[in-house]
């Protein structure tokens, strides 16, 4: 006596929801995402395009177009690389003599004693 005083004995059942129809639900898809295209759009010109598009010599000339700014600074790195090589040599020749002169001098100082030095 007390549980019915509590609530219900059971459970009220929802309404029951309308029946709809798939077209309702999603529209229909047409070759899996891709719009199909009229066969007369298709033309000769349109085919020449895509091919070319897909032939490897038409990337490889996009490619050496965009190499050939590079190769002019490739140029350019490595005339710069052969100067600095060029100009390290030099370098090692100056220390190479700078140390000759200062042993030279010593020794000419080692042999005159009485000299002074500056």
């Amino acid at each position: 006596a007390f549980k019915h005083m509590l609530g219900p004995s059971r459970p009220i059942t929802p309404p029951y929801s309308p029946e709809l129809q798939r077209e309702e639900l999603m529209p229909p898809m047409a070759c899996m995402g891709r719009v199909p295209f009229p066969a007369d759009l298709c033309n000769a010109e349109k085919l020449d395009e895509i091919l070319d598009y897909l032939r490897p010599g038409h990337h490889v000339h996009k490619l050496q177009e965009r190499l050939g700014g590079m190769t002019k600074d490739l140029e350019q790195v490595h005339f710069l690389e052969g100067r600095v090589d060029h100009v390290s040599t030099e370098m090692k020749q100056l220390k190479e003599m700078v140390g000759k002169l200062v042993e030279i001098q010593t020794k000419a100082q080692a042999n005159m004693p009485n000299v002074v030095s500056a």
